[in-house]
């Protein structure tokens, strides 16, 4: 009992600092409730100065069944790769033969690309908009020498409370990478007066 009223407690004071500053602090202009401007924003940006999409995300009906797990750029050998969002590198080197850099984003976000190379070591912060690889003249699974793969998936781990046994439950979800670099527009509804 003592936890939920101190929980209470915790919920009330910080409902009451955010009230306080969103009156305190909000400017006149934005009681008005009409839109500012028009601006928008996106969760990440292309990789790529100029896009084109060879082949869209196609997910599989089930996680372990066939698929197209991101998006196919077109982009010759030497393309230079731009961070989609700030981060850093995840990993850097071969798979299956594949030239692969994976860039890890917040909230367990990465995005893989293939064919790419990058000269940064593990761990390297990246900027949105930096270029952290460059597409290699190796081999790839989506387009003979003329394409980045760029994939995004979101990692997220659990763990267990069974007093058997502890273990860590991962969850892999692949998102689309066309529907992240699109522009949303951010909205804060005020209370009614």
């Amino acid at each position: 009992m003592r936890t939920i009223k101190h929980s209470c407690t915790v919920w009330v004071t910080v409902f009451m600092i955010i009230h306080t500053v969103i009156i305190t602090n909000i400017p006149a202009f934005a009681l008005d409730r009409t839109p500012i401007d028009s601006r928008c924003i996106s969760l990440m940006s292309w990789p790529l100065e100029n896009v084109r999409v060879i082949r869209e995300f196609d997910p599989p009906g089930k996680p372990w069944l066939a698929g197209h797990r991101g998006v196919d750029l077109d982009a010759g050998e030497g393309t230079k790769l731009l961070a989609p969002a700030d981060g850093k590198i995840f990993f850097a080197g071969k798979v299956a033969e594949k030239d692969v850099v994976v860039l890890m984003h917040a909230y367990g976000i990465r995005s893989t690309f293939e064919p790419a190379t990058t000269r940064l070591e593990k761990g390297q912060k990246v900027a949105r908009g930096q270029q952290f690889a460059t597409r290699s003249s190796g081999k790839s699974d989506h387009c003979s020498n003329s394409c980045v793969h760029w994939g995004i998936k979101r990692i997220s781990i659990q763990h267990s409370d069974s007093r058997a046994a502890r273990r860590r439950i991962t969850h892999t979800q692949y998102l689309n990478p066309s529907r992240m670099v699109k522009a949303r527009r951010i909205t804060i509804q005020l209370p009614q007066e």
